[in-house]
This record gives C-alpha cells, structure tokens and sequence, in this order.
C-alpha cells in the first residue's frame, strides 16, 4: 500500500487559526486527490502525525506530495526535517520529491 502526505491548506498556508500545521495521510491510487479529499482527512498536528506514523505497518513508502492547487505548501526546512526524522523512526519509508531535488540543487552549488 502506498500512503500520500499532504498539507492541509488552511488560512493560506497549511496553518490553522493557531498558527499549527495540519496534514493528511491517505490511502495511494492512481487518482490525483482534489482539495476536498484531502480537507476530509486532517491531522491536526505533527504530534498526530508522528502517531499516525507509527500505526503504518514497517516499510511503508508514503510519498510527501502537495497538489498543484493554490494555497498548499511545505513548512519551513527545520519542521520538514523533523516529519522526515520521525518516518524514519517508525520505520516508513518517506519520500519527498521537491525537497530532495532542493537540496541537490543546494549541494550542485
């Protein structure tokens, strides 16, 4: 089974009212997931999260996408490696594209 990851987008930048990110995790498919279907599935927290990570069986691959919709984004690196970290620690295999071909645009430098 393959996992997406994806932020939640609330007040613009995937931050609720309290300035916390949100997240969904939802089930792989051949089906690009709309706004509507991600919304559906929030996590509140990247506490929840890390949890949520650890429910997932040893060897998941979860893919760390966000639509090309408005008002989706990544937080800042710091947050960003800390989810990375905590997949690791549960033994999921996470990937993230757009962040890993930044870093080796960084390190190309």
């Amino acid at each position: 089974m393959l996992v997406g990851l994806h932020w939640v987008p609330i007040g613009g930048t995937g931050q609720n009212s309290a300035g916390k990110w949100t997240f969904a995790l939802l089930p792989g498919t051949n089906r690009l997931k709309t706004s509507i279907d991600i919304k559906e599935k929030q996590i509140p927290n990247a506490k929840e999260l890390k949890k949520r990570f650890r429910l997932l069986p040893k060897g998941e691959q979860v893919f760390w996408l966000h639509p090309d919709l408005e008002d989706f984004a990544f937080p800042d690196p710091k947050m960003t490696d800390a989810i990375m970290s905590s997949a690791k620690k549960a033994r999921i295999k996470l990937y993230v594209p757009s962040v890993e071909l930044n870093r080796k645009r960084e390190e190309a430098k």
